[in-house]
This record gives C-alpha cells, sequence and structure tokens, in this order.
C-alpha cells in the first residue's frame, strides 16, 4: 500500500502542469489537478469493478443481516446510498486537496504529511471509541512520531547547510547584495539596519 501510494504521489508529480517560471509547457503537462483526478479515478474504477462486484455485490443485493444498518443508537438511519454519496464527495474534496498540497511540495514532503494525517487519524479514533492501545501498537504510533521528528530536523538541516553553501558561493564569486535578505545571507547573521 505505501508503495503504491509514493509511486502514485511521484507519477503525479511528474506529470502535473508546474507554475515554474521558465519552464516550457508541453502537450504532456497540460492536463490540469480536475483532469487528472478524472482519469486516475475512472482508471481505479474499471480496474475495481469487476472485483467489486465478485466480492461485494452478491453480499450487497442478498437480504442478510450483515449488509442492513444498525438502528442501534440511530434515531433515523440513512440509506446505503446516502453514505455512498457522502463517502464520494468527502473523498473528491480530499483528492482535490491532496492534488493542490503535491503540486506545491515535494512527493517526500506530500508522503510524510499524509503519514501524519494517518497517524492523528489513528489516535483521535482511539481516543473517540474509548479503546485500549496494544503496547506494540503504542511503540509503533511513538516510533512514527520520533521519525517524523527525526525528518524535520534532517530538512531544517538541509535547508541551513543550502543557505551557508550559498552565501560562501556568493562570496567566491564576488556577488554583490541587492537585497537587506541577500545581505544578512551573505554575513550569515540577523542585524536590523
Amino acid at each position: 500500500s505505501a508503495v503504491v501510494f509514493v509511486s502514485s504521489n511521484i507519477f503525479f508529480k511528474k506529470i502535473m502542469p508546474s507554475n515554474a517560471k521558465g519552464v516550457p509547457q508541453t502537450s504532456a503537462q497540460k492536463l490540469d489537478k480536475l483532469n487528472l483526478l478524472f482519469y486516475s479515478s475512472s482508471m481505479a474504477f474499471l480496474v475495481m469493478t469487476p472485483i467489486w462486484m465478485f466480492s461485494d455485490l452478491p453480499a450487497l443485493m442478498s437480504a442478510s443481516d450483515h449488509v442492513s444498518h444498525p438502528t442501534k443508537g440511530h434515531s433515523s438511519p440513512h440509506s446505503v446510498l446516502y453514505y455512498f454519496l457522502l463517502n464520494g464527495t468527502v473523498n473528491f474534496g480530499q483528492n482535490i486537496i491532496a492534488f493542490v498540497i503535491l503540486a506545491s511540495t515535494s512527493p517526500v514532503t506530500y508522503s510524510i504529511a499524509s503519514l501524519f494525517k494517518r497517524v492523528a487519524v489513528i489516535c483521535i479514533a482511539i481516543v473517540w471509541f474509548n479503546q485500549s492501545v496494544h503496547p506494540i501498537q503504542g511503540a509503533g504510533i511513538c516510533m512514527t512520531f520520533v521519525g517524523l521528528w527525526m525528518y524535520n530536523n534532517a530538512k531544517a538541516d538541509v535547508e541551513k547547510g543550502e543557505k551557508k553553501m550559498r552565501r560562501v558561493e556568493a562570496a567566491r564569486d564576488l556577488v554583490l547584495p541587492s537585497t537587506r535578505e541577500e545581505l544578512r545571507a551573505m554575513h550569515g547573521s540577523e542585524f536590523n539596519s
């Protein structure tokens, strides 16, 4: 699942239109986010429909008890069609937001943000449903947070190194600063004047 998710992020990042200056737009890059979502959802629908028809459709069409909606705790239960439409609408919104975020970040950053979202959903579900956490589950959640913290620190260190490298290259090339920000970067310090 994780390999497919990351691969799709990289694929969509490669074919997604970029707004970078100086990058010529080819015909392959003219698909916008809605078209990408339409084509990828259509392909997923075509691939998954036979599997769904074989595994879930017979159970849905039968009048068995395991498909019916539970009435306990619900004053007016909604139909299955209502939940299909609600799920589809929310999933569509989530996919549009995902494409917007993926267009402005790298696939690795997007995957890390998605991982954090999954862990947050799991933690909220544990609190919401008042479930006990097995020690192995707790260790996994803690390892995820430690990994996210380490990634954030590593990314900050890389950015510091890149700034220092730009400062060294500017000093070597005898480039004069044109803005206060460039002046601060060249001196490696923050001063107000």
